[in-house]
């Protein structure tokens, strides 16, 4: 069991399928509501686009103004089971497309390694958020504090109230 967190042992934007895109590229082109642009003619790295942060509802244009977010941080993972899982393990959590979600800077910075119960996105977004929350940690067997599982029954409660 590890007791620090390491971010090189949870790698993430990195070429799973060598094709010489990272995850952060797949991800702009696989969520940009416009054809994408690249900056080189390999097309390895997205220069624009047109992308929805789901946290704030802004869009954005230029690729470089977004970062990739992880719902579930990595480093709450860690505290929460995650640091005694094996190196592929980290890298497959930190590389999961359920758990990666594009975000302007300033609102990463905001909602930083936090859970449901000290950060919630705009109103629009919180129930596939608690809703993402729940199934990735159980997904990845997370131990989550008493009061993030509270927020996300409470909230998913609300959501299926509203749908009813």
């Amino acid at each position: 069991m590890e007791k620090f967190f390491n971010d090189d042992d949870w790698n993430y934007e990195i070429d799973l399928d060598e094709d010489c895109q990272s995850t952060r590229q797949e991800l702009l082109i696989l969520t940009s509501r416009e054809p994408v642009k690249f900056t080189n003619p390999r097309n390895c790295v997205v220069r624009s686009g047109m992308w929805l942060d789901e946290y704030t509802g802004d869009e954005f244009k230029i690729a470089n103004k977004m970062d990739i977010d992880h719902i579930i941080p990595r480093l709450y993972a860690h505290s929460h089971g995650g640091d005694a899982w094996p190196a592929q393990k980290k890298t497959q959590f930190s590389n999961d497309p359920i758990n990666l979600v594009l975000t302007g800077r300033k609102e990463t910075r905001k909602k930083n390694q936090k859970g449901p119960a000290r950060y919630l996105p705009r109103e629009e977004f919180i129930c596939e958020y608690v809703a993402l929350w729940k199934i990735i940690a159980e997904r990845y067997n997370l131990d989550m504090h008493q009061r993030d599982k509270n927020i996300i029954s409470k909230r998913l409660t609300t959501c299926q109230s509203n749908t009813d």
